[in-house]
């Protein structure tokens, strides 16, 4: 079941909650916000890497330990949640949707590295190359790139007859 999440439902969620933005300019409304986000993660990271670099003396505990201090559950929980307190107002969604389309590819590049830097897979180090394909074959990563790539190309297409995109998920928040 881990896996089934990991590699489609998940991947599937982030393509649905990045593609059924409505408006390109949402997400430019909520730069500020993903910017903090980023900054927010990435400063958890690299306390974390300092504090486990001094603290835990196992090597293949110190890829978990950090990643255990920056990462949430974000893509289960916090969508979930912006869907049921948002009582039809679809903004608080966006605002969800489009911070984790910045966050969850963050955490899982994160990921990578944190748990790639400390441990040799076969006796050897990771490569720089084998780092970066491992991120960018991440199921949710490809999720969340997916999602950019078709809400750009839906906007490519015109209005039909009632003013509506053509290929426009409508989302049920009832």
């Amino acid at each position: 079941m881990n896996k089934l999440s990991f590699r489609c439902c998940l991947p599937c969620l982030l393509f649905y909650n990045i593609y059924n933005v409505d408006n390109l300019s949402e997400i430019k409304e909520y730069g500020s916000v993903c910017l903090f986000a980023v900054i927010s993660v990435l400063a958890f990271f690299l306390i974390a890497l300092l504090i486990v670099n001094f603290t835990i003396k196992d090597n293949c505990q110190k890829g978990i330990m950090i990643q255990c201090a920056y990462r949430s559950h974000y893509a289960i929980i916090g969508i979930s949640l912006a869907i049921s307190i948002s009582s039809g107002d679809i903004k608080p969604v966006v605002a969800a949707s489009i911070i984790s389309s910045v966050s969850i590819p963050l955490f899982n590049i994160l990921a990578t590295i944190a748990l790639t830097l400390y441990v040799k897979e076969n006796g050897k180090k990771e490569t720089i190359a084998s780092v970066i394909k491992k991120i960018i074959t991440n199921p949710l990563i490809l999720g969340v790139f997916a999602g950019f790539v078709c809400l750009f190309i839906r906007y490519l297409f015109p209005v039909s007859n009632d003013g509506n995109k053509y290929f426009t998920i409508k989302q049920n928040l009832a």
